[in-house]
């Protein structure tokens, strides 16, 4: 038996932790997943997940992801087709360095 996740007309859209704007899309009770857009030019709040892991892909854009883990710290440069994930308990902070939504 399969069941498939239908997303609905109208995209749920909320304000993440951080600034970044994001549409959810279907999840279920072992994952969830969403769209989310930062504004160009613009830098979102540094924050740290105490209770998520996050994996990324870069659909359109430029920008900077900084992070910092206990034991070492980093810049990633984001652009289209760039994939990473934020461990759980990782301070991170993302910035839009183009002209076009990131």
């Amino acid at each position: 038996m399969c069941v498939v996740s239908v997303h609905p007309s109208s995209p749920n859209k909320e304000r993440a932790p951080d600034g970044m704007e994001v549409t959810v899309l279907p999840a279920n009770a072992q994952m969830s997943s969403a769209v989310f857009e930062l504004a160009p030019m613009a830098v979102g709040r540094a924050i740290k997940h105490r209770s998520v892991s996050e994996v990324w892909y870069i659909l359109q854009g430029e920008g900077e992801l900084w992070w910092r883990s206990a034991d070492a710290q980093s810049v990633i440069t984001l652009e289209p087709g760039v994939s990473l994930s934020i461990p759980l308990e990782t301070c991170f902070q993302v910035r839009n360095v183009g002209n076009s939504p990131l």
